[in-house]
């Protein structure tokens, strides 16, 4: 009696362990993604571009500036001779571009471009490609083929046999 007993309350317990478990997993199934106010976008706004880099000295490169209206201060580069802004998208967030005129005689490498807009300064690498730098050493001069030496190899010729030692470690 008493293992019908136990059998019993086994199988009851089972079978509220089950409903619930059925229950919960009902509830995961149809709950829906929750987003949160803090949720950041995929697109960062202020911004700085370069379009159309790495670029060679004396090509231009699209520089765009995503900042509100009014905000936009000084776009600077030690590379780049900037034009004036023109408004390419206004909506949703204004986006500004301008074209960039690589200055000739750079050497190869990265150059810092700036943007101010409003109290953020924003910074961009560029990147200068062009030939390789020009070697400052000069050609070498040209050389005449070494001539044979006539007459003695050294200064004084010795007279006499050879000098082999005095013997002083001879016993």
């Amino acid at each position: 009696m008493r293992g019908r007993y136990i059998l019993a309350t086994a199988l009851a317990g089972g079978a509220v362990l089950a409903a619930q478990a059925t229950g919960f997993a009902a509830e995961t199934t149809t709950s829906t993604p929750v987003t949160t106010p803090t949720s950041k976008p995929n697109e960062p706004y202020p911004f700085l571009s370069i379009s159309l880099a790495p670029a060679k000295p004396g090509s231009d490169v699209l520089v765009s500036v995503g900042c509100p209206a009014g905000d936009l201060g000084v776009v600077e580069s030690r590379a780049l001779d900037i034009g004036p802004f023109e408004v390419a998208v206004e909506q949703p967030k204004l986006i500004m571009d301008a074209v960039g005129h690589v200055r000739k005689g750079l050497s190869t490498g990265f150059y810092r471009v700036s943007a101010v807009c409003g109290k953020v300064t924003l910074f961009t690498n560029f990147q200068v490609i062009g030939p390789p730098p020009k070697t400052t050493t000069p050609a070498p001069a040209t050389t005449k083929k070494p001539q044979p030496r006539t007459g003695n190899q050294v200064s004084r010729i010795p007279v006499g046999a050879p000098q082999t030692g005095g013997g002083g470690t001879a016993h």
